[in-house]
């Protein structure tokens, strides 16, 4: 009924089913779904003691943990995500999801080594997971824009011309690098603008810097 109720869009239906059926029986599903309605409803807060309530029932419940995670996450708390995401890791060592969130996380930590080993996990875990490949191309794409716009400083002085000369050929080098990723997701999902546009500008750089 309170699926019924949630495809119906009646979000106060959906609520109220989901709280008698975890009165009933507090089990670890009853918990996920109720917090989750309760989520949508807008009361965050009592979602996430609902969360916790069924963790401190359920540690090893996947949904359970995905939905903390997703509660530090919303919230920018990449590190405290970390500590879950490897607790549902012990649950189900293979989940692309929480494999590709460490490699997020990590990237906001600043960790780069760190998001590249967790993107190309979730990559062998799942061959066609298409964001960790544009994640990964992300991580070269934005070093190089970092360098070319440290490059648009530079003088014409004998020095400047040699490190633009430099800069330009680690540019270069990262591209090479991210191509094969976009290519790839390019294949997994062709109608990807971003993406598309991303491949067009390496080769045009390509191009002019030869």
């Amino acid at each position: 009924m309170g699926i019924s109720a949630e495809n119906a869009g009646d979000k106060a239906a959906a609520l109220n089913v989901y709280k008698e059926w975890l009165a009933v029986s507090p089990v670890a599903v009853a918990y996920d779904k109720y917090a989750v309605a309760l989520k949508r409803n807008g009361d965050t807060a009592e979602a996430l003691k609902t969360v916790d309530e069924g963790l401190a029932k359920f540690p090893k419940d996947a949904n359970l943990l995905v939905e903390k995670i997703n509660f530090f996450l919303d919230g920018g708390k990449y590190t405290e995500a970390l500590a879950y995401v490897n607790n549902l890791l012990d649950v189900e060592p293979k989940n692309e999801g929480a494999l590709f969130i460490k490699g997020l996380a990590y990237d906001k930590l600043g960790k780069e080594d760190s998001v590249v080993y967790y993107y190309n996990k979730t990559i062998e875990v799942n061959p066609k997971y298409t964001s960790a490949y544009i994640n990964l191309a992300a991580v070269y794409v934005n070093k190089a824009k970092t360098i070319k716009l440290d490059m648009d400083k530079l003088g014409n002085s004998a020095a400047d011309v040699k490190k633009y000369d430099d800069m330009n050929a680690q540019v270069k080098a990262l591209y090479v690098q991210a191509k094969p990723y976009l290519e790839k997701a390019k294949d997994l999902d062709p109608g990807d603008a971003q993406v598309i546009r991303t491949l067009k500008q390496i080769d045009s750089f390509m191009a002019a810097s030869k």
